[in-house]
């Protein structure tokens, strides 16, 4: 990686931590309560001031704003972010819509689909 190419990530990092800590609404000592860390920590990684940041605190932060690590190193280098927040809400939702879809169906129908959905768990 080109000394261009880390700095541009560096800066994109510390971008993703203090978009994900706001979203949260954390501000930095609140978050560096969390970790057991000062809040100068978390200014200095959301400003990309420290060239050399340690991958435990990386992880210690995603894991504290419920991201995955990988997803905010992807993101970094430019690719999307996918939390575990959003992972489970997607998919509560998308079961919650299936569940309504079966309420409705007639009684063969709905016991067509349970054997499926019997069939399916047998399977995971």
């Amino acid at each position: 990686m080109a000394e261009g190419d880390f700095e541009e990530f560096m800066k994109n990092l510390g971008l993703i931590v203090r978009r994900l800590r706001k979203e949260r609404d954390l501000t930095q000592g609140e978050l560096g309560e969390k970790l057991g860390k000062p809040q100068s920590t978390i200014a200095r990684l959301e400003s990309s001031v420290v060239k050399d940041t340690h991958i435990g605190l990386l992880y210690e932060v995603c894991d504290n704003l419920d991201v995955k690590l990988a997803d905010v190193i992807a993101e970094a280098f430019g690719r999307t972010l996918v939390s575990r927040a959003a992972d489970k809400k997607s998919i509560n939702g998308k079961l919650e819509l299936l569940r309504e879809k079966i309420l409705l169906l007639d009684g063969d129908q709905k016991k067509a689909v349970v054997k499926i959905l019997d069939g399916i768990f047998e399977l995971v």
